[in-house]
């Protein structure tokens, strides 16, 4: 059998293109099935993948360093929008949401009973001869 001609770059490309919206929503066995319109090997789609997988990863890191400051001016839109739609409920969760991001939510921590109830106390005299009648 007479060997297949390689991909050039611009197919590459075009292909890369094409399975990156894909790579995150199916499986390996779904791309495979899915491009099997191009005559690839498994291992050459495991390329295509692992291309797709490093581009989305580089795009990733990008976003990390602004990650925090796009998800709480996000919340702040929506807390607007509520507030106009007098939906508190939302709003009063996104005000919980912003409290946690920040730091400034309040959780009760309970560092003597260990979480358990309660029911009585016992007081105890270290010395009984300390107290004079």
């Amino acid at each position: 059998m007479p060997k297949e001609k390689k991909s050039n770059d611009r197919t590459m490309q075009d292909r890369i293109k094409e399975m990156l919206s894909l790579v995150t929503k199916m499986s390996r066995n779904e791309l495979i099935q899915h491009f099997q319109k191009w005559n690839l090997s498994d291992r050459q789609i495991d390329n295509y993948i692992s291309q797709c997988n490093k581009i989305l990863k580089s795009e990733f890191e990008k976003f990390m360093p602004n990650a925090a400051a796009y998800i709480y001016n996000n919340r702040l839109e929506i807390y607007k929008q509520a507030l106009c739609n007098d939906d508190f409920v939302i709003a009063r969760g996104i005000l919980s949401d912003l409290a946690k991001m920040t730091g400034a939510d309040t959780t009760s921590v309970d560092l003597t009973s260990k979480g358990k109830s309660i029911t009585g106390f016992t007081i105890t005299i270290a010395n009984e001869n300390t107290f004079d009648d």
